[in-house]
């Protein structure tokens, strides 16, 4: 305000808790996206990391609606300081659901990467698989 810059959305609670909501969920996907890189790396480990947080979205999702804000400590945060807004706990579950979704249409170029992501772990399993001997 001293500079004569709009302030209007700071002060705004809804803004607020959007904000909030904005950083806690770039928060997870910088986790899974620090996951995702490096050497070494191997495909279906990559695969499995996107599988877990496409879980977790889910999980994620059933907790915002019953309010639980476990897993975003900085709309928790934001909660605890509202003063007369409540937390928009459902909108938030909502775009929880639509990322998720978005992240289902996300298919990979080869269609038949999940049977050969399939057809790799049973080819490990059976190759280091433990015989007994009579």
């Amino acid at each position: 305000e001293s500079k004569g810059k709009d302030t209007t959305d700071l002060r705004d609670e809804n803004f607020l808790c959007e904000m909030a909501f904005l950083c806690d969920i770039t928060s997870h996907l910088n986790v899974m996206n620090l996951q995702l890189q490096g050497r070494g790396r191997v495909i279906s480990d990559m695969y499995s990391t996107v599988q877990a947080f496409k879980t977790k979205l889910s999980l994620w999702e059933t907790q915002m609606r019953k309010e639980n804000l476990s897993h975003f400590p900085s709309c928790q945060t934001m909660k605890e300081k509202l003063s007369t807004a409540v937390f928009p706990s459902a909108q938030f579950a909502d775009k929880l659901n639509i990322l998720a979704a978005d992240l289902l249409t996300l298919k990979p170029k080869n269609a038949g990467f999940n049977c050969s992501a399939i057809l790799l772990q049973l080819t490990w399993k059976a190759h280091h698989q433990t015989y007994k001997w009579s």
